[in-house]
């Protein structure tokens, strides 16, 4: 929305995974668009220094290090937000989403967005604290219309409340151009009407 220039992404981790590849691909997107972007993880980073330094994007640690700092690592995070206020807070991953959901609301943040992206997460217990905690955010989001059916099912998230939000997958190259595209629709044998399909899949198993 063009109302929301401040904008924080909170991650459980921010390692090599497709959550964090999703966060970071996200808080570059929004920069680009004029936001105010800071990024979050409650575990200590492992990746994307290089991608958060080019995009302007600060990061900041709670060095969460297991049960025994949640409440410091809870307390940090409160204090970021007060200190920042940002217009909307968006949470990737079952520990980023509920701790959100709670410390957003108790400093005043406005749009709380978790984001469950896996159809299985943890376990029933895992399942009933989300849902548990539905009603602090206004939506909450999914990568597919699969697990989003999964998740009303099971009465993790009420419909009313889920929205599907497909995950952003840029072309390397940058935006196409017209010309660019028809070129490589006829490269592949496509006319300027024929379905042109993209597979992507993870292989199990191997060396």
């Amino acid at each position: 929305s063009r109302g929301l220039r401040s904008i924080t992404l909170v991650t459980t981790k921010l390692d090599l995974g497709g959550a964090e590849v999703q966060a970071v691909r996200i808080g570059s997107g929004l920069v680009r668009r004029g936001r105010r972007v800071r990024i979050i993880s409650l575990l200590p980073h492992r990746a994307f220094d290089q991608e958060l330094t080019a995009a302007g994007i600060p990061l900041v640690d709670l060095g969460l290090e297991g049960l025994s700092t949640l409440p410091a690592a809870a307390h940090r995070l409160y204090r970021e937000l007060r200190r920042n206020r940002p217009d909307a807070l968006i949470a990737f991953n079952y520990h980023a989403n509920v701790l959100c959901k709670v410390v957003g609301r108790l400093a005043g943040v406005h749009a709380v967005v978790p984001s469950i992206r896996n159809e299985q997460f943890g376990g029933r217990l895992r399942e009933r604290v989300e849902s548990m905690t539905a009603f602090l955010a206004p939506i909450t989001t999914t990568n597919s219309e699969f697990v989003g059916e999964s998740l009303v099912r099971r009465g993790t998230v009420p419909r009313r409340k889920l929205r599907v939000v497909l995950n952003a997958a840029p072309d390397p190259d940058g935006p196409l151009a017209v010309r660019r595209r028809d070129a490589r629709r006829g490269g592949r044998g496509c006319g300027a009407r024929g379905g042109l399909w993209g597979g992507v899949g993870r292989g199990g198993g191997g060396a």
